[in-house]
């Protein structure tokens, strides 16, 4: 998939800006300010509609809000550990399968793209890199197969070279392929994203993780633990965010479920996203208590 760079700043907000600059000028020379701070104040605010104006560049799929419930503590911590003030520059989020590690990060590095604007400066990403090494996803009511995935160091360099638009990367020799990525995220912050990495066999590639170095900030998702960097433990939704996906599910589906079915259905799947979603595409009785769940046996 090619590159892509969401612009923020319209063409007439660029206007806007380019009106108001001379005010700014004026404003600040009245009120006693010296032309060297001046000059300093203005050059940080062009480079700033450059940067708004450009945009992040970024691979990332196609993302369905939709399919994205709660995780607001988890999104926080995440946008913490992301932040260039903090110690850790690789983050692994683990969990078992159908938990939503996948939406998480999607909904974590979609919000760096979509609302640049809002965020400090110091805290944004010029490029987002998305690597998933799943050969096929669970969907709410089927499996689909994915036209590609990684599975070696070469795969992510390629992917990172692409996304940053550099071609002399692409270009070079794959011995010192590496090398040039890691200098090139050593230049600009970036995002780099490596979905379900326990499939991956290559430890070369582990390797390359290992040695990432700032600006650029790495996450790693996995049904299980490993030994990289600061680690994230992702379980089922909370009870609440759990009912409103079952709410949401019900409706979808045009079933019946009462207060009493929604709980039980959260003991059941221990809120886990897709085990939620699977339970309500199979619960296709009118009545809830000829349906699914009063086949189910009893969590007591």
């Amino acid at each position: 998939r090619p590159p892509r760079s969401t612009p923020l700043y319209s063409s007439a907000a660029s206007d806007v800006y380019k009106r108001q600059l001379p005010w700014l000028q004026e404003f600040l020379s009245a009120a006693g300010y010296s032309q060297a701070v001046i000059q300093g104040m203005t050059d940080e605010l062009k480079g700033e509609q450059t940067e708004l104006a450009r945009g992040v560049r970024h691979n990332l799929p196609q993302h369905d809000p939709s399919r994205f419930f709660g995780r607001y503590e988890e999104l926080a911590a995440l946008r913490r550990l992301l932040s260039p003030e903090h110690q850790a520059w690789v983050i692994t989020i683990d969990g078992s399968g159908g938990v939503g590690k996948t939406e998480l990060v999607l909904a974590l590095a979609d919000g760096y793209v979509q609302n640049l604007i809002n965020i400090p400066p110091n805290d944004r990403f010029q490029a987002i890199v998305w690597l998933s090494a799943k050969q096929s996803v669970l969907t709410g009511d089927r499996i689909v197969s994915r036209g590609q995935w990684s599975e070696t160091l070469s795969d992510v360099t390629v992917a990172i070279a692409r996304t940053l638009g550099r071609q002399d990367i692409l270009e070079a020799d794959e011995a010192v392929r590496k090398d040039l990525v890691h200098d090139a995220l050593t230049r600009q912050r970036t995002l780099l994203i490596i979905d379900n990495v326990e499939t991956i066999k290559d430890e070369t590639l582990f390797t390359f993780i290992r040695e990432v170095r700032r600006p650029t900030k790495v996450i790693v998702t996995t049904r299980h633990r490993i030994d990289v960097a600061y680690e994230m433990r992702l379980a089922g939704l909370s009870r609440a965010d759990a009912r409103q996906l079952v709410a949401d599910q019900a409706a979808q589906k045009g079933i019946s479920l009462t207060a009493a079915d929604s709980e039980r259905l959260y003991e059941l799947t221990g809120g886990v996203p897709l085990a939620i979603i699977w339970t309500c595409l199979l619960y296709t009785s009118p009545s809830p208590r000829d349906g699914l769940l009063s086949r189910m046996p009893s969590s007591a």
